[in-house]
């Protein structure tokens, strides 16, 4: 039987990426002559997926949404992983917005995505797999093929590709390892001395080098 290849379409927010960008807006909030004495508040709920924002009125709370969507892109994060909830009434006069964060694919875009891959006569196959769409194929070529006609699709969501096969045959980590350890072994006729004196360290370097390689193949293998 063929040897299948297949990868994972997910759509996750880095949360790192996101406290990084709640931080950096509250720094330049702060800063900034036009919101001082500002009730301006921004909370990342980490555990919903929601991003709070409050402030003193709605042109204001549009301004620190301008803020967030900058520093957003300036740290990767897609604009389309924000799902803005209507702006309402908060405490002591200020006004309230939630954005929920995209965490996984729902059903109704997931049917979309596999939709999409069968009617693009791609010679791949598409399984919805709880929050996210698993495309097979027996061909890596036909992978990559699926890939850029969904980064070419606008489906309102942000979309990641994950578990991704190797994108060329190479030798496996094993094989790799035999490889090298033969050339660092023969001996070189006519080596100077101070290359000698010099050999063992670099072949420890490399040593580490080949390892860490191999291990990287072996993970995507």
């Amino acid at each position: 039987m063929a040897e299948q290849f297949s990868f994972d379409v997910v759509s996750e927010v880095n949360m790192q990426e996101m406290k990084n960008v709640v931080d950096q807006a509250t720094k330049e909030i702060k800063q900034r002559f036009d919101f001082k004495d500002s009730k301006t508040e921004i909370t990342l709920k980490e555990k919903e997926k929601e991003l709070s924002l409050v402030s003193d009125d709605e042109y204001k709370l549009n301004a620190v949404n301008d803020i967030i969507k900058t520093k957003c892109v300036k740290r990767g994060v897609s604009l389309k992983a924000f799902t803005y909830g209507t702006v309402e009434p908060a405490l002591s006069g200020t006004v309230r917005q939630v954005a929920k964060i995209q965490s996984g694919i729902a059903a109704d875009k997931a049917k979309e995505v596999t939709k999409a891959i069968k009617e693009s006569k791609l010679k791949v196959q598409a399984q919805i797999q709880g929050e996210q769409v698993r495309v097979l194929s027996k061909s890596k070529d036909d992978l990559q093929a699926a890939m850029a006609f969904l980064k070419s699709k606008d489906f309102g969501i942000d979309l990641q590709f994950t578990n991704l096969p190797l994108t060329q045959d190479a030798e496996t980590g094993p094989q790799l390892r035999s490889r090298i350890e033969i050339i660092l072994n023969v001996p070189q006729q006519g080596t100077p001395p101070v290359i000698s004196l010099l050999r063992p360290c670099w072949m420890t370097c490399l040593s580490i080098l080949l390892g860490l390689t191999c291990a990287w193949l072996e993970f995507l293998s």
